[in-house]
């Protein structure tokens, strides 16, 4: 997940790599990100200090989130989820706690407490990290362990320290501990332990690890008391001990190893945020460099530079994703070496497999003494194509083969047992015959019957028995057995089942949540018949398939299988003629040339705005013509039918995207090309206003569109009383006789007084500078208004 400065959240996935979801928001660009253990729940952190807790709704594009405001106006440093709460730090000191173990988005959610204020501490926070009721948040001079069950927390250790240091649990799995208060509707303060004070009396089976200046750490205990203090100066000068491997996912895939130059690391070396992996490793990294450190053995294990900073490291489980300046992201995994040799196994990966083996043939010939899976590998002499290659592996074979003859010889086994031969063993072997109940193929679909007679007067009840059967069947075994219920119904009723059995089987598959790329070719037609028979009765698309502007509002039934259906559609068209909705997954970033079109008959202006405010001025130019011929002619862009136009994006809302996305001075232009075409009125007083603060503010420093989108948020909020005040401010301000021009020169008494009798905005101003008085009186218009009203003879329409 990546925030943008838009406000928006990109989700990819991580297996197969690909973009996933856009999640907007409004409430400032995203600064941090962190996903819950479950994957329910994300966490957002907004630039001006706010929480955004977004629900994980599968891929349905409506998402809603709560926002929480204990942080607003601070810089939020550092998010942790520990199971169902998230904990905040910011550049205050305080630390607060989001609950989330109901359904932020559930009525009942609206009476409990869902967010509270923990601690303010003395700096801002650096680290937080979690374990079972424990918390361990790290400040810039301090780090403090905190009970929070008890409600109480207590500083590590005495000595003061002053930058960016990080501190972490470590040898432990939150995911084997349940948490100690299951309920928790309320939050107090903690309150602060002095130093002889006990803030734990539990044994637990794991370590603290706090960062210290002079390439330190300290070991604590859950006394909050220190226990060795680790010194990693004299390991930082020695070469990295184990090497970096770039293995590839293919069958074919080689083993290729990354030489380091080994560069010395700065002699001022100091551990800033730590991360546990592996049980037993330490992660710290710092301007563009990864370290990994053995505590224990007080040893540099492995260390790697990058050309270009890093931004962050996050953590999967035992890999590490590392995100560079250069939008650039490195996976690094830490794997044991049986893991991994096995893992090439069973992905049939041979010749990876071998390289692995014969780089760290040493210690494979040692594992194989104690490991009781690692004797797999013996396969590989029959599976290794090249035999030169597989000479290479004898020594190993030979190991194997020497294990299995030690195993073999033992004939004296725990407690006096002899294993004697077996006498038995060319006697020939006589099966008893068993009698199996032959099952009665209609059984079935008596039992499915059942359900398809109810169903007739009660659509919404189902029967327990059929839905355990149901449960029972694969998603192609559903499919022939609803198929053979049809033909059962035809010819013992002389009825249609084919709509209730496609509805049924389009009902299992989403409650079972069976992908659709798993069914087969029949299947796959069978369930997308049933997703456009369900969806019809709603079609909001013209006859060619495109969509009508009201269709965002109407998701389809059963959404997370049409989307699927739409995925591994072989006529894509098909699908979005029925379920118009999933227009906006179908284009994607796929938005060029006519498809342009689609993004404006879809009518959703959220979904519009987003993909269309990095498009360049020739892009807008064909865009404000499509526009032209769906509203002035009431016409479908694709196939010129007529469609209806309810919810179609307006000229203001338009003209307000164009001005934040190519400025105000490239808006008028073009809209000036096009004012034959625009009816009068439909280009509403807040228009030219954003067009008057966007160019107002526009200098050489910052981007336009970042501005005109600040403003364009702000005037969107006013209200109708509020925008008449917002004018008249606007007409004084203009016609103040001491207010500069843009060049920073005063106004010169030459340039126009007043208002213009249409639009009612000052004639002197920055956007529209033509000016032309009336035939027939001294009242005097914009030439733009008078060339949009076709006011051609200059007539006034006041007098």
């Amino acid at each position: 997940m990546f925030g943008a400065t838009s406000g928006g959240t990109y989700i990819f996935k991580r297996n197969p790599c690909e973009f996933f979801q856009l999640v907007p928001s409004k409430e400032g660009s995203s600064s941090l990100i962190a996903i819950s253990p479950n994957e329910q729940y994300i966490g957002i952190a907004s630039s001006k200090g706010l929480i955004l807790i977004i629900e994980n709704s599968g891929e349905n594009f409506n998402v809603h989130y709560q926002v929480f405001r204990e942080h607003e106006a601070n810089q939020i440093t550092y998010l942790k989820w520990i199971r169902n709460e998230l904990y905040v730090g910011d550049n205050s000191g305080k630390v607060s706690v989001i609950s989330v173990e109901n359904s932020l988005f559930q009525a009942k959610s609206l009476f409990q407490i869902p967010a509270a204020t923990l601690m303010i501490l003395d700096s801002a926070i650096v680290q937080i990290d979690a374990f079972q009721c424990y918390l361990l948040v790290s400040t810039k001079t301090k780090t403090y362990l905190c009970n929070t069950e008890k409600e109480n927390f207590i500083q590590i250790g005495q000595k003061l320290r002053d930058g960016i240091f990080g501190a972490c649990f470590s040898n432990i799995n939150n995911d084997e501990y349940q948490p100690c208060r299951s309920n928790r509707n309320a939050f107090q303060v903690f309150q602060s332990l002095k130093e002889n004070e006990i803030i734990s009396d539990e044994n637990l089976n794991g370590k603290i690890y706090c960062a210290r200046p002079g390439a330190r750490l300290w070991q604590c205990g859950f006394n909050a008391k220190v226990l060795f203090t680790y010194q990693f100066k004299n390991s930082l000068s020695k070469k990295s001990s184990y090497p970096l491997l770039l293995i590839g996912c293919e069958e074919e895939s080689g083993l290729e190893k990354t030489i380091f130059e080994n560069n010395p690391i700065c002699e001022h070396f100091n551990f800033k945020k730590i991360y546990s992996i592996c049980d037993n490793f330490i992660v710290t990294y710092d301007t563009n460099k990864l370290y990994i450190f053995e505590p224990t053995s007080n040893e540099l294990l492995f260390h790697m530079e990058f050309s270009n900073t890093i931004q962050d490291i996050a953590f999967v489980k035992n890999n590490i994703y590392v995100w560079k300046n250069d939008l650039e992201i490195v996976h690094i995994a830490v794997v044991e070496l049986e893991s991994l040799i096995l893992a090439t196994l069973y992905n049939k990966q041979y010749h990876l497999c071998m390289d692995i083996c014969l780089e760290f043939i040493s210690k494979v010939l040692q594992l194989l003494e104690t490991s009781k899976q690692l004797h797999l590998i013996s396969v590989l002499n029959n599976k290794l194509s090249n035999q030169k290659a597989a000479t290479k592996m004898q020594p190993i074979f030979d190991k194997i083969k020497e294990m299995n003859q030690k195993e073999s010889t033992h004939t004296l086994l725990k407690r006096n047992i002899v294993l004697v031969e077996n006498l038995h063993m060319n006697k020939e072997i006589e099966i008893p015959s068993i009698k199996f109940e032959q099952e009665d193929p209609e059984k079935d679909l008596q039992i499915i019957l059942k359900q398809y007679k109810l169903n007739k007067t009660h659509r919404t009840i189902d029967i327990p028995e059929v839905q355990h059967l149901l449960d029972t069947f694969t998603g192609d075994e559903m499919f022939l057995k609803f198929k053979a219920f049809q033909e059962y119904v035809t010819t013992n009723l002389n009825e249609d089942a084919t709509e209730w059995c496609r509805l049924q089987y389009l009902k299992n598959i989403s409650i079972r949540d069976i992908s659709a790329t798993t069914l087969s070719s029949e299947a796959k037609d069978y369930l997308t018949e049933a997703v456009i028979k369900e969806n019809e009765p709603y079609r909001f698309s013209c006859e060619c398939g495109y969509p009508t502007p009201k269709c965002y509002k109407y998701p389809p039934t059963y959404f997370n299988t049409a989307l699927d259906v739409l995925h591994i559609a072989k006529d894509e068209l098909k699908i979005l003629r029925a379920v118009p909705y999933l227009w906006q997954y179908a284009l994607k970033f796929n938005v060029q040339g006519p498809r342009l079109a689609v993004l404006i008959q879809y009518g959703e202006l959220e979904f519009f705005k987003d993909y269309t405010l990095l498009l360049p001025y020739d892009q807008w130019h064909d865009i404000v013509g499509y526009y032209i011929k769906i509203r002035n002619k009431g016409v479908c862009v694709n196939c010129d039918n007529k469609i209806d136009l309810e919810d179609l994006i307006s000229w203001t809302d338009l003209a307000k995207i164009i001005v934040e996305s190519i400025g105000a001075r490239n808006t008028i232009r073009l809209l000036k090309n096009y004012s034959l075409f625009i009816p009068k009125g439909s280009l509403d007083p807040n228009f030219y206003q954003t067009c008057i603060f966007a160019n107002s503010v526009v200098n050489e420093y910052r981007p336009c569109r970042e501005k005109s989108g600040l403003i364009f948020q702000f005037l969107n909020n006013l209200d109708s009383s509020n925008q008449d005040k917002l004018q008249d401010k606007i007409a004084k301000y203009f016609t103040h006789k001491h207010v500069a021009s843009k060049k920073g020169y005063y106004m010169k008494s030459s340039r126009e007084s007043g208002e213009c009798g249409m639009c009612k905005l000052p004639l002197d101003n920055d956007i529209l500078l033509d000016c032309l008085p009336s035939t027939n009186c001294k009242h005097k218009f914009h030439k733009f208004c008078l060339e949009q009203s076709d006011n051609t003879s200059r007539n006034c329409n006041l007098c």
